[in-house]
């Protein structure tokens, strides 16, 4: 994941401190308590911010008692939020100054009906209902500048976007009907897809509404736009295989992946085609009807990904936060998920393996990706129950993920020295050969402060 090089002497012995894996600590996501417990309530948790902090809800299963919304901090406080005369909510978004949009059934005294709806939620305010619909309500992607978009915010539209503002306008076009929405950047444009002609196309929302269609590979055939980076590139398919489109270019022919006949598709690009930094670009995606997984670099020089040792029925990219980092999911045959994580150096390994204070796992369940951030951070649930936790990366030389390297970190090391990790990654095996010995030493040493 990082790569470090540092040479130093031991004695009489030059170390040389190579790329290691990742290591991860679970730390719990512990929400608030839901008035119809006397202790803590199962929690629903929906996104990981840039920050680190968590969004999702407390529930009791019940009806009479619905869901409580609330924010879960790193350093374990949290923020509750009214729901008003909500019953079961979700949040949605958090808005740049705090508030947070939530969906759920709204069921007014002086109605006495419930109807799926959205509102602006705060810590110390009633909610302000911003639109109601007919259908579930539903957020499929939100930027941390606070933006969002999902599914079935007003009825007679499918696809809807909200402003870090807090406004929900909903989005079509005027040749097309049955519009969906997929994506959100940090500038709100957004990427989705309507048929035009009866003929399914993907488009790319502006922040002020207007658009453009994604021209086909080749003429007459279809488009789908399923992700958009942060300049306005957009990744999706055409004519049944994973295809882009340059910012510039989106009225032009689509860039394809690979060939006709792979059932492939472009779900997530990372990084900044425009300005590409020291870890450049990439595009992720699946391929053989999500068998399989691809990446390509700049935009070109399309490689598969291969899958760790077992047995999978299908994959997905979960997210894709950096060019370096990106998240994935397989399912077994009896439908157990398998989170995984990729890197350059690394290739794409089992998260589990990656964890230094594993949890217990009941029979036949594991842990369930949910989101990542830029940070490095996985948000995940755990067995049937679903408890929450944030899977923070350890930086090298740090054992306890204090985000610091000093004389706790050293005497770790020390204190297990020599010793096996015994099959477990342990916090002290930074270089993930199993044992802990000099080289982990040098890594403590060189990243000392």
């Amino acid at each position: 994941m990082l790569c470090i090089t540092a040479s130093g002497s031991l004695g009489a012995a030059t170390l040389t401190v190579h790329a290691t894996p990742p290591r991860y600590l679970l730390q719990p996501v512990v929400g608030s308590v839901h008035p119809c417990s006397s202790g803590q309530a199962p929690w629903h948790v929906h996104f990981l911010l840039a920050d680190g902090r968590v969004a999702g809800e407390s529930y009791c299963g019940q009806v009479a008692y619905g869901s409580e919304p609330f924010v879960w901090y790193p350093d374990g406080a949290v923020v509750e939020y009214l729901r008003g005369d909500f019953d079961f909510t979700q949040p949605l978004a958090l808005l740049p100054d705090g508030r947070m949009i939530i969906a759920g059934d709204w069921c007014p005294p002086v109605t006495g009906t419930c109807t799926s709806a959205t509102a602006i939620a705060s810590p110390n305010a009633a909610p302000i209902v911003l639109s109601a619909a007919s259908t579930a309500i539903l957020a499929y992607d939100r930027s941390d500048s606070g933006w969002a978009v999902g599914f079935g915010a007003a009825d007679g539209s499918n696809a809807w976007r909200s402003t870090p503002a807090g406004v929900v306008e909903f989005l079509g076009i005027t040749e097309g009907w049955g519009e969906s929405v997929e994506a959100v950047n940090e500038s709100g444009q957004a990427v989705g897809n309507s048929y035009v002609n009866n003929q399914y196309r993907g488009l790319r929302w502006e922040a002020d509404g207007s658009y453009t269609l994604l021209a086909p590979a080749e003429l007459g055939t279809t488009t789908a736009g399923l992700d958009v980076a942060i300049d306005g590139t957009v990744v999706g398919g055409s004519n049944g295989r994973a295809a882009w489109w340059p910012n510039s270019a989106l009225t032009t022919a689509a860039v394809p992946l690979l060939p006709i006949g792979t059932n492939s598709w472009a779900t997530h690009i990372a990084g900044n085609p425009s300005s590409a930094g020291p870890l450049g670009w990439e595009i992720f995606g699946t391929l053989q009807s999500g068998t399989r997984l691809f990446h390509a670099t700049s935009g070109q020089a399309t490689q598969e990904i291969p899958l760790p040792a077992g047995s999978f029925i299908g994959v997905e990219v979960i997210d894709a936060p950096r060019a370096d980092f990106m998240l994935a999911q397989a399912h077994t045959d009896i439908y157990t998920p398998v989170p995984m994580v990729w890197s350059p150096d690394d290739g794409l390994l089992r998260f589990e393996s990656l964890v230094v204070n594993p949890a217990t796992l009941p029979p036949f369940s594991g842990y369930r990706a949910i989101d990542a951030n830029a940070a490095g951070s996985i948000l995940l649930t755990i067995g049937f129950d679903g408890q929450p936790y944030v899977a923070k990366v350890l930086a090298p030389g740090d054992v306890n993920g204090d985000d610091s390297v000093n004389g706790v970190d050293l005497g770790a090391v020390l204190s297990r020295w020599g010793q096996s990790s015994g099959g477990i990654r342990a916090a002290e095996d930074f270089d993930g050969d199993s044992l802990i010995g000099a080289s982990d030493l040098a890594i403590v040493l060189a990243n000392w402060g």
